[in-house]
């Protein structure tokens, strides 16, 4: 399992990841968000997914202390705080004929290390997502220059978040986008070509399915770092492997190679060297996409509710969405060719 940092990260990574301490409180109740606390946006609203809106701050002396202060998290601040942080971009493609977006993480110099302004791009990019009529699936990849998926967050971003508010606050911002990719209509792959490390690993984990290279591995690496995921991504992680592979992963702190991912189910297919990783992808999917986008939304949305919802409003919404397909174009066209047949 052990493997060798990118020289990227030697040369470059000893603070990474510094700022999402696990001295932070958040609360998840979004029915409990007062609106006292936009005040410097009093017409702003944060994403409906978004599951935190308070941070609470305690000191190892204050941790028992319930009057600790709450910090104010305003989606629409950090996005500006995040904006200014340059350096990469996040670029989006649709294909409407096939209905399979790429969306690709490019900072190449870095590895495809994420900056603060990527993040903002990729949030904007799943917002588009959310209302592409013809979407079927995306993909989510690393610009082949950059030589990896994407290497965590880029120096010049952690250095400008080192203080805890403004790592906690990061935090908040990605877990809400990371979260939509998550809860998209779309089936979404992460096709990772050499290391996902820490934030890009997080990333991987929001997608419906990854696909690894052969000489590629997923770094969870933020225990080597001092820290603990933040971004969701030791949530999601746990679901996905387990919590025993989980806790194996995540306080070992090193990359999971090829083999071992497939063995753990972190990754659904191992690529071949040596073949274009977006278009081997593409062809892959095609055994999940033939159906209209409307059936593959409603069975992204069955999955979603029985991940996330008590069995009882599961079958409800189960129901819901089978009456909305019941009768209608693609089923008729459907019925009518298995009845030539």
């Amino acid at each position: 399992m052990a493997a060798r940092l990118p020289g990227y990260l030697l040369r470059n990574h000893g603070r990474i990841l510094q700022m999402c301490s696990a001295r932070y409180i958040h609360s998840s109740a979004q029915k409990n968000m007062d609106n006292n606390y936009q005040n410097d946006f009093d017409s702003f609203k944060l994403s409906p997914t978004s599951s935190s809106h308070r941070i609470y701050w305690r000191t190892a002396e204050e941790f028992r202390d319930d009057a600790s202060p709450p910090i104010v998290f305003n989606e629409k601040s950090e996005r500006k705080n995040l904006l200014r942080l340059t350096g990469g971009t996040v670029t989006l493609e649709k294909d409407e004929d096939n209905g399979i977006a790429t969306v690709t993480l490019s900072n190449p110099s870095k590895a495809n290390a994420l900056s603060g302004k990527m993040m903002v791009e990729l949030a904007d990019i799943i917002q588009q997502l959310e209302q592409w009529e013809n979407g079927k699936a995306v993909i989510i990849t690393g610009d082949e220059e950059g030589k990896n998926f994407c290497a965590g967050m880029d120096l010049a971003t952690a250095q400008s978040l080192d203080e805890p508010y403004a790592g906690a606050r990061m935090c908040l911002f990605m877990q809400n986008a990371l979260s939509r990719l998550q809860r998209l209509k779309m089936i979404s792959v992460a096709a990772i070509g050499g290391t996902a490390v820490g934030a890009g690993a997080e990333v991987s984990t929001a997608c419906d399915f990854r696909l690894l290279t052969g000489e590629g591995q997923i770094w969870f690496i933020q225990s080597m770092m001092g820290v603990t995921p933040g971004l969701g991504g030791g949530t999601r992680l746990v679901r996905i492997t387990g919590p025993r592979v989980a806790l194996k992963i995540l306080s070992s702190g090193v990359g999971i190679k090829a083999d071992d991912a497939f063995k753990f189910d972190l990754v659904d297919h191992l690529v071949p060297t040596n073949v274009d990783l977006v278009k081997y992808t593409k062809s892959w999917l095609e055994t999940y996409t033939h159906a209209a986008p409307e059936v593959i939304w409603g069975i992204k949305n069955v999955i979603i509710a029985g991940s996330e919802l008590p069995l009882d409003q599961a079958l409800s919404r189960e129901k819901d969405i089978f009456a909305t397909l019941w009768g209608g174009p693609h089923q008729k066209e459907a019925f009518a060719k298995a009845a030539k047949s």
